[in-house]
């Protein structure tokens, strides 16, 4: 019985599995550089998605105790948090700078 993984790749299969990963580094690299900011729909399923994981992970590893709502999550959440907001500033501050950089400068 022959499988799939046994043939060899053919010529034009080779190019096509070329193209598509060239396409996705250069797709990443424009989006990491700014050059492809993340738009409004994009914008809304990150924070979805973050919100989710952020309930999770709350509901399921709340610190039991008497401290205050707020010193359970400073102690128990803060690097993670710290961490995340980096990274947030990170993408939001790189998509500023291309939003800047595409819009012409009025000089009169």
């Amino acid at each position: 019985m022959k499988r799939f993984d046994d043939e060899p790749m053919s010529r034009s299969d080779e190019r096509h599995w070329i193209m598509l990963r060239r396409s996705a580094v250069e797709s990443d690299r424009k989006f990491w550089s700014g050059e492809r900011p993340i738009s409004l729909l994009q914008g809304i399923g990150l924070l979805v998605m973050f919100l989710s994981v952020i309930g999770a992970v709350l509901l399921g590893n709340w610190p039991k105790g008497e401290a205050p709502w707020w010193e359970k999550i400073v102690n128990g959440y803060g690097a993670p948090i710290a961490i995340f907001l980096c990274f947030a500033l990170f993408l939001a501050l790189g998509n500023l700078r291309f939003h800047h950089k595409s819009r012409p400068s009025k000089k009169d």
